[in-house]
């Protein structure tokens, strides 16, 4: 079992599933449901980095649908976290949410992601982990997870498990189907 410190609280990595679901804007924005994430507006929907990453940034420069995708800076040996805005609405225990990972074809060490979602827990803030994959350089991979039992969902998110390659992944047509 490992141990992560999230923003507010240790978060403890356990081998579930997990999904997304539609989310509303984040605090002092106006609100809006989203029914999946592509990042077509040039902005970054809300997602931000949830520990040990870079700024994030909407780009054309890889994209599995559309014409953007969200740029997830790598500086070297980190496990970053990337999370959804919170207030998520139309999400569930069982949904099932699928999204694209890009690894650029340059990246010379093993790159693996992993989804999560962030159980509120009445304040206390712990991360549940889905199972790790290998991303493959040059390809977009698929990652599909399926929410599991929480007290209540604070966020989704991505975790990138990086050995030490400095480059960026991207995210792209994230979706999630209701239980």
């Amino acid at each position: 079992m490992r141990f992560f410190r999230s923003r507010r609280v240790i978060g403890v990595a356990a081998t579930v599933g997990l999904s997304f679901g539609a989310m509303a804007a984040g605090s002092g924005q106006a609100w809006a449901a989203y029914s999946g994430f592509g990042w077509e507006s040039g902005g970054v929907q809300g997602w931000a980095v949830d520990w040990d990453g870079a700024g994030i940034s909407s780009s054309t420069t890889y994209k599995f649908a559309g014409t953007r995708s969200l740029r997830l800076p790598q500086s070297g040996e980190q496990y970053a976290g990337y999370h959804s805005p919170s207030d998520l609405t139309g999400l569930a225990v069982g949904s099932v949410v699928t999204y694209k990972v890009y690894l650029p074809a340059s990246a010379n060490q093993p790159v693996e992601a992993k989804g999560y979602v962030t159980d509120g827990n009445n304040g206390s803030f712990i991360e549940r982990f889905g199972q790790e994959k290998v991303l493959t350089p040059g390809a977009w991979t698929t990652l599909t997870l399926t929410v599991p039992a929480v007290t209540s969902i604070e966020y989704i998110g991505l975790e990138v498990d990086n050995p030490g390659w400095t480059g960026s992944v991207y995210l792209d047509a994230v979706s999630w189907t209701t239980p």
